[in-house]
């Protein structure tokens, strides 16, 4: 199986609401780098996303979460990739207002994709590959 991972850092920056919680757009911001790297490597194009599937949230999440995204794919077609996500969040805050960090294993949210590969690209891959 095909996989992706990505691990980011929620910046405070990404805070919109009170308590410090970030969007859940934030989410799908990196769900959607998550897939553009996946079939990035898998199909040296960035592809066009069809549409999302079941978008769970799950826990929120705030500025200094460390969360790791993987990009799996679990269906593959000529011109269609069919992506699961997962977003775990490994590390977060411990107290309010300090700087130390816990470790935990958290899933925060998934969702499932479905991304089309221009044609043009497909066929530049294979050519590519004979």
């Amino acid at each position: 199986m095909d996989q992706f991972i990505l691990t980011v850092r929620i910046s405070n920056s990404n805070a919109h609401y009170s308590n410090d919680v970030a969007s859940n757009g934030t989410l799908m911001t990196l769900f959607g780098d998550a897939i553009t790297g996946l079939i990035g490597n898998l199909d040296h194009d960035e592809s066009l996303l069809e549409r999302w599937d079941n978008a769970i949230f799950k826990l929120p999440i705030k500025p200094g979460d460390f969360l790791t995204i993987k990009a799996s794919i679990t269906k593959k077609t000529k011109l269609k990739r069919y992506i699961e996500l997962v977003a775990e969040r490994i590390l977060k805050t411990s107290d309010e207002g300090t700087s130390s960090l816990r470790t935990c294993n958290e899933i925060v949210g998934s969702a499932m994709a479905v991304t089309i590969i221009p044609y043009s690209a497909y066929k530049r891959k294979n050519t590519l590959e004979k």
